[in-house]
């Protein structure tokens, strides 16, 4: 049995026993039912681990979660981009020129004809977009008709005659004849404006809509028609079409058909013309027991003599179903061309209204049908000529080609690529307008760099397209035309551009609020528990630790300021000082911790004064010693040179150096240097050498002729025997090394102020030695390193809105701009590294005319970097083992030096402070006081695009010159791989 005794709590006594000591008994109760207190170690802890959560969020979670989320949005020329879409930066436009070829005819003659018809041709009326000017010139390049004037005896009256398939308008006059008459140069004006009248509409048509009704009053109804049907009639225009001829027959029969003799005949002439505006591939087929559609049903007609197929059922011919005609296939579109044999229960099979008995599919091919004997196995050219020469016609409308004036194709052809340039000018201009729009209207609409990359090229080419406009080389400007349409119809089509616009921000509430929800409101309370304190304690009061900690607010026991127990127990929130232990034991661990930070930071500065010097070092030779660079004010001074010069630096005792900074490709900088390779790709940057027609500064241009083996004889006949030899060519060339892609090697450009090259070697000892040649750079294996593209032209194109300066102008490159454009591309050099600069001469030249080209001859100014004193310091700063350009000259040329630079020696000065003076030729630092070779004319265009497409401009490169003593300069030999 269980005895329970009853107990008065307010007595304090038992109903059986002696009494309880309440007080004591409740305080052991509460005792077990709290937890221990936390110790100050737990406490920090605690706190640390909250901490480095919310660092890790701050510091790695959030701009994670951001760069992965965010929609970027590469920079666009919004404002270039809207103004070539309203026409303000170019509106196409042709000055047509005519020549005129007088013949026996005096100068003066000429001259007054051209006045008074060029003042007749002015009288009609001309739009300001299309010009026909006359001028004194035979260049039949240049010239888009010209006009050969001659007297003949058997005429009464003058004859004005446009010669077929050429650009020729021959005028006769009778003997006696004034030639300069008011009359006669009406009528050839009129002549004249009548063969350009249809192009001149077509343009009215595409750039101002509105001033067609003027011209459209002067148009014949066959034109007016002819340019309504060309619109959706034509192809859209591509390099290069694919033609495909079918021949259909509803039987087994016929089985050949000898088309290639008879494209000889008809169509090749038209396909080799049209060779200045697209490319060709042809193909043939066969198909039998092709049957008509149910559609399709002929009528017979008695008057006709034959069945007859009206227009309106024309359209359901083509049986796509049963007949397997070509695709598109290939690069571009294919036009078909079907000849369709009719079956012998419904022959002659006739098209009402037609006298070809064919017909055009606008923006397809066309058909037409034959009707042959019934005993037919195959068809012969007499069969198929009539129908080529139709089908050649047809082509022609085809591809919108314009129909006057029918007599001389070439100047139909040359019509259509005027055209056609101006139209890609306009669609690309429009496109580039529409996304400028549709990037300002939707804010959230993600911009790839891929967009960025062809809007500048579209402006780029826009521009080279409308100076070609402009120059009247109509080639180079449907070229540059074509490329910019389609750059701009790839950056408007982008297909990642899209996917932001369907999903709005409050959609991205909703999917990211689940997601950060559960991680935050822990992170955030946990937080607030520990700041939330601090903020309610007042200042000047210790923070005392609450029951949130473990401890009775009751408690005598409170925390100090540096978190330890005071072992004096306080009743109020008072602060008192702590014991003098706790304060000495607080300034012995800041102390510690202060010694601790300082050897540290002292420890990381010492690194990075170690890897400065690294940098600063380089290994020469292959015993790993290395060779530290003085700064450029330290270097040793050289006599009658100025300060900077690098005479014996690289000496050997007394072996004199002759490679100069090509010592700084030690075998661990190309080790390095080859890591470089990771795609694989590789680019030879040498230029054509037929690509320099005009070389500058009196040199010689490209002299290559092909030797053959074989020895021959011609025959009477025509024939030609052989006689003996081998089936063997072999080729010579004569040039100068340095009239293309080259290098300057150290003995080709000395001190211009001491007559002295590289490391001190003379004139005379140059002229007539071979020390300082090429041949020492091919004895050591060549030039082999890092390379690393300093894309100037592309950066300026990118950033600074307008179009760079021409390369044919003195233009100086500051060095801070190759900087801006090195930390633009996210680019660092190295000791060691060959810097290539890309200026844009060489794009100039690929698409400049053939004049542009000559003049460029003469031209004594080019772009380049900038000679001066920062130049200078920073190129010795960098320690580059070579420097490259796409330009003639690397520098800005001419130098500006001072006197004693140029005129010293030509003065017969021997001043030697004079000599010594510093100059700012890049020519000079570069080859006589640092030893370091320069490039020029290299092709960089490649490498450019390959670099911008991977955002790396640095590269594995290789130079193999050629291997001759002494050698002066040499093509380069190079080779870029990525």
């Amino acid at each position: 049995m269980t005895t329970i005794a009853s107990v008065d709590l307010a007595k304090g006594k038992s109903g059986n026993g002696p009494a309880i000591d309440t007080t004591s008994l409740i305080a052991k109760v509460q005792a077990k039912k709290s937890p221990p207190p936390e110790t100050s170690q737990h406490a920090w802890r605690r706190r640390l681990i909250i901490t480095s959560l919310w660092i890790i969020v701050l510091l790695v979670g959030l701009p994670t979660w951001y760069r992965t989320t965010a929609v970027y949005r590469a920079k666009l020329p919004l404002q270039s981009m809207s103004d070539w879409s309203e026409g303000q930066i170019c509106t196409p436009g042709f000055t047509l020129k005519i020549a005129v070829d007088g013949g026996s005819m005096q100068e003066q003659d000429i001259k007054d004809f051209i006045d008074v018809t060029g003042n007749a041709l002015n009288n009609l009326h001309q739009f300001r977009m299309y010009r026909l000017l006359l001028s004194r010139t035979t260049d039949e390049h240049e010239s888009a008709l010209i006009i050969r004037l001659q007297p003949s005896v058997d005429l009464s009256e003058p004859s004005i005659i446009l010669e077929p398939h050429s650009k020729f308008l021959d005028v006769q006059y009778p003997a006696g004849f004034d030639p300069h008459s008011k009359a006669f140069g009406q009528s050839v004006a009129s002549k004249i404006y009548e063969i350009f009248l249809e192009e001149q509409a077509l343009l009215v048509e595409l750039v101002s809509p509105t001033d067609f009704a003027t011209i459209s009053e002067r148009l014949t109804p066959e034109m007016l028609a002819g340019i309504s049907k060309r619109t959706t009639r034509a192809m859209k225009y591509a390099s290069t079409y694919h033609l495909t001829f079918s021949l259909l027959t509803p039987s087994a029969y016929p089985t050949a058909w000898n088309i290639e003799e008879a494209a000889k005949h008809t169509l090749d002439p038209v396909l080799q013309a049209l060779l200045q505006v697209s490319n060709f591939t042809v193909d043939t087929q066969i198909l039998p027991y092709a049957t008509l559609p149910p559609s399709i049903q002929p009528k017979y007609s008695e008057s006709d003599g034959g069945w007859i197929l009206e227009a309106d059922s024309l359209r359901g011919f083509i049986n796509a179903a049963e007949w397997p005609l070509s695709p598109s296939i290939g690069a571009g579109p294919t036009i078909n061309f079907v000849l369709y044999i009719a079956p012998s229960e419904q022959s002659p099979l006739l098209v009402a209204g037609s006298h070809t008995n064919s017909w055009i599919v606008p923006q397809w091919g066309s058909v037409a049908i034959l009707n042959p004997d019934r005993d037919a196995q195959s068809l012969s050219t007499d069969d198929l000529e009539p129908v080529l020469l139709n089908f050649s016609s047809q082509l022609l409308s085809l591809l919108g080609v314009p129909s006057t004036p029918a007599a001389s194709l070439p100047l139909r052809l040359s019509m259509l690529a005027r055209l056609r340039a101006a139209s890609f000018i306009l669609s690309a201009s429009s496109t580039l307008g529409s996304l400028a729009r549709v990037v300002a209207t939707l804010p959230n609409i993600p911009i790839p760099k891929t967009v960025a990359v062809s809007v500048d090229a579209t402006i780029a080419h826009l521009n080279l397209a409308c100076a070609a406009l402009q120059e009247g080389n109509f080639e180079h400007a449907l070229k540059n035309a074509q490329i910019a349409d389609a750059e701009a119809e790839k950056a408007f089509f982008e297909r990642s551009m899209v996917g932001q616009v369907y999903f709005p921000d409050e959609h991205k509430v909703a999917v990211y609020l689940p997601l950060m929800g559960p991680m935050a409101v822990p992170l955030v309370l946990s937080a607030l528990k520990e700041i939330v304190p601090y903020i309610k304690t007042p200042r000047g009061t210790s923070f005392k630790m609450t029951s949130d900690y473990g401890l009775d607010p009751a408690s005598p026991t409170a925390y100090n300021t540096i978190g330890h127990p005071s072992s004096h127990p306080i009743s109020t929130m008072a602060d008192p000082k702590p014991p003098q232990s706790t304060l000495q034991q607080a300034e012995a661990r800041l102390s510690s911790l202060a010694s601790t930070l300082t050897s540290r930071v002292s420890s990381a500065t010492s690194s990075l004064t170690d890897r400065a010097a690294h940098t600063a070092s380089i290994v020469t030779g292959t015993s790993g010693s290395t060779q530290v660079f003085p700064a450029f004010d330290d270097l040793p001074k050289i006599p009658n040179q100025p300060q900077g010069c690098m005479w014996g630096f690289w000496d050997r005792g007394a072996i004199k150096d002759e490679i100069g900074s090509l010592n700084t490709l030690t075998p661990m900088v190309v080790k390095q240097a080859a890591a470089e390779i990771k795609l694989g790709e590789h680019v030879q940057l040498d230029w054509g050498l037929e690509n320099v027609e005009n070389p500058g500064f009196g040199r010689m241009k490209l002299d290559h002729k092909v030797i053959g083996k074989l020895q021959t004889e011609d025959q009477d006949d025509g024939s030609v025997q052989v006689k003996g030899g081998a089936y063997v060519l072999d080729d010579e060339v004569h040039m100068n090394t340095q009239s293309g892609s080259q290098w300057d090697s150290l003995r080709h450009f000395a001190h211009q102020a001491s007559g002295s090259f590289y490391n001190g070697m003379s004139y005379e000892e140059a002229l007539n030695g071979t020390r300082n040649g090429i041949h020492n750079w091919c004895q050591r294996g060549g030039i082999v390193g890092r390379g690393v593209l300093v894309d100037w032209l592309r950066w300026y194109e990118q950033t600074q809105g307008t179009t760079p300066p021409s390369p044919l102008t003195r233009h100086e490159i500051p060095i801070e701009e190759i900087q801006e454009a090195l930390k633009y591309q996210g680019t660092t050099t190295r000791p060691g590294d060959i810097l290539l600069v890309r200026t844009g001469y060489v794009r100039w030249h690929n698409f400049a005319s053939p004049t542009l080209r000559l003049q460029a001859k003469e031209q004594t100014e080019m772009l380049g970097v900038a000679a001066n004193e920062t130049t200078v310091r920073w190129l010795y700063d960098q320690h580059f083992a070579a420097v490259a350009g796409d330009s003639m000259t690397f520098e800005a040329w001419p130098p500006k030096t001072s006197k004693a630079a140029w005129q010293t020696q030509q003065e017969g000065s021997s001043n030697a402070a004079e000599a010594a003076e510093p100059t700012w030729c890049l020519h000079e630092w570069l080859l006589d006081q640092f030893g370091t070779p320069i490039g020029e004319l290299w092709d960089l265009e490649t490498l450019s695009k390959i670099c911008e497409r991977e955002s790396r401009w640095t590269f594995f490169l290789t130079s193999a010159p050629l291997n001759v003593q002494g050698g002066v300069g040499s093509p380069p030999g190079v080779i870029a791989i990525l």
